[in-house]
């Protein structure tokens, strides 16, 4: 232990530092980014069911004479995969997972319950699926609640056995 009183304030300085770094790191305040969620539902689809799928629509109704229809823009979904390793670096590329997504931007949903009708197409306009469910949409904090919400979200998933859930 250093007896000089330079060594000592060392010793503290260093002791601060490392109760700051380790007791303290989820306490220290980070800025809220101007980025934000869009108010709206999303739409995942299971690969086996985004092969026969070309379009997919839905229909939101909160109450008997609120109901919109949207057409979502579905694109292939991706996920970042391994591709391997040498001595000096690993490296990783996006590549198409097999699923679709899409949005339905609904600036004035409600948090709370909405009857959806999804239907799912085909490249000759035939119905692959068409479902009910009710969701009750909810703030999203994507940057943690200190910063506040970025709007009302909700979210479907279709999966692999044409079930539609909500996420």
């Amino acid at each position: 232990m250093p007896t000089s009183r330079a060594g000592r304030a060392y010793v503290a300085a260093v002791a601060a530092a490392l109760a700051f770094l380790t007791g303290c790191a989820d306490k220290v305040p980070s800025a809220c980014t101007a980025s934000a969620a869009r108010t709206g539902i999303g739409l995942d689809i299971a690969p086996l069911v985004a092969d026969r799928t070309e379009s997919a629509a839905m229909r939101t109704c909160w109450t008997e004479d609120r109901c919109q229809d949207w057409e979502l823009e579905l694109t292939a979904s991706t996920a970042v995969a391994d591709s391997g390793c040498t001595d000096e670096m690993c490296s990783a590329m996006p590549g198409a997972t097999g699923s679709k997504n899409g949005f339905a931007e609904i600036p004035d949903l409600p948090e709370s319950p909405v009857l959806v009708t999804l239907i799912l197409r085909d490249s000759s306009g035939g119905t692959v699926l068409t479902d009910d469910i009710r969701l009750t949409p909810s703030l999203s904090y994507s940057h943690g609640s200190r910063c506040g919400d970025d709007g009302v979200q909700a979210g479907l998933v279709v999966t692999s056995d044409g079930a539609v859930i909500s996420r």
